[in-house]
């Protein structure tokens, strides 16, 4: 048969991350024009539909080669007007390798191709960061080198917010200077380095992690341990505030705790640290570890901070806990903590 006239029609292709796509012509015959303004079949490739790799049209034998993507994400846009029409066109499509792919660990280590050695020509690699929708995520630049330019236009990394490229964007980056540490707002971050056809250095190395701990500052909220109810990743150290304002107290209870326990009371291994006051040097109201049996009673701060920390060991995993705090009016005006904010 013969396609519509006026058409419009998108396919969207998706592969895993890291991936690419190759697409083979098996037939193509689309009315003929020199530029093709009339009826068209486009390639378009991630989600910016100005990012077209390939445009066609006429009755082409043989036909077309092959085109491969740079991105995981592809779309085939077909439009056709309201004068003539032909055959169509087959398209194939195969999965290729690529260079990127999805994190889900809650802490690892990734690179551009090759590194320490020089990056190749025209790469396009996503990788998405993904942990759990509570967390958030760390990144830190061990090495960064790509070609510079003012405008980063050449070779760069790009990070933003979300798992795709039209995100927030966080940051384009290149040269020789390491982007600053970064702390995303959500639980995913899409990084995507891409080069160009000419000069190449010898890349990066990102490493990553679940952020953990933080100021809490709303009159009453929930506290979790990374990962909850699945079990907390080994080797952290996490450092909560709870800040109320001057002349009211917090409290703290306990919903559910399961922390890797020692025999008699000194949790050397995971625990939860207590301190009544505003920084970890603060008086201590208790080290806790154990299972729901064990988890502290309520308890209330003196002032209107309370300090909290809480560490991991490299065995044994648990659940972990979820704590609710309040603040409490106690003395309008007056007492507590002030500290400067500046």
């Amino acid at each position: 048969g013969r396609y519509p006239h006026n058409a419009d029609c998108t396919w969207t292709i998706q592969v895993g991350y890291g991936k690419t796509i190759q697409f083979q012509f098996a037939m193509l015959n689309i009315e003929t024009h020199p530029d093709c303004s009339f009826d068209k079949l486009e390639i378009v490739e991630g989600r910016n539909p100005e990012h077209v790799i390939g445009t066609y049209c006429n009755a082409t034998h043989p036909v077309p080669a092959p085109i491969t993507s740079s991105s995981h994400e592809v779309h085939l846009r077909f439009r056709s007007d309201e004068s003539h029409d032909d055959t169509g066109f087959l398209v194939t499509w195969a999965e290729k390798p690529g260079c990127g792919r999805l994190l889900t660990e809650a802490m690892g280590e990734f690179s551009s191709p090759l590194h320490p050695e020089s990056y190749s020509t025209n790469l396009n690699c996503e990788w998405v960061i993904r942990v759990p929708p509570q967390d958030r995520i760390n990144i830190n630049f061990e090495h960064f080198e790509l070609e510079n330019h003012s405008d980063c236009i050449y070779d760069y990394l790009e990070i933003r917010e979300g798992d795709s490229a039209t995100g927030p964007l966080v940051g384009r980056y290149c040269g020789g200077q390491k982007p600053p540490k970064y702390l995303s707002n959500s639980n995913q971050l899409y990084v995507n380095f891409r080069s160009d056809y000419s000069v190449s250095h010898s890349g990066f190395r990102i490493r990553y992690e679940t952020a953990c701990g933080g100021e809490f500052r709303t009159p009453s909220g929930i506290i979790k341990s990374p990962y909850h109810p699945a079990n907390y990743p080994q080797h952290r150290q996490c450092k909560y505030l709870i800040s109320a304002t001057p002349g009211s107290v917090i409290q703290v209870n306990f919903s559910d705790f399961d922390i890797e326990g020692t025999f008699g009371d000194h949790c050397m291994f995971d625990y939860i640290e207590m301190r009544d006051g505003d920084n970890e040097n603060s008086t201590l109201i208790g080290r806790f570890c154990g299972d729901q049996s064990l988890a502290p009673e309520l308890i209330t701060s003196t002032y209107n901070y309370l300090w909290m920390t809480f560490v991991t060991d490299g065995s044994v995993q648990n659940r972990g806990f979820v704590l609710n705090y309040t603040t409490v009016e106690v003395c309008s005006g007056i007492g507590g903590i002030l500290r400067d904010t500046a």
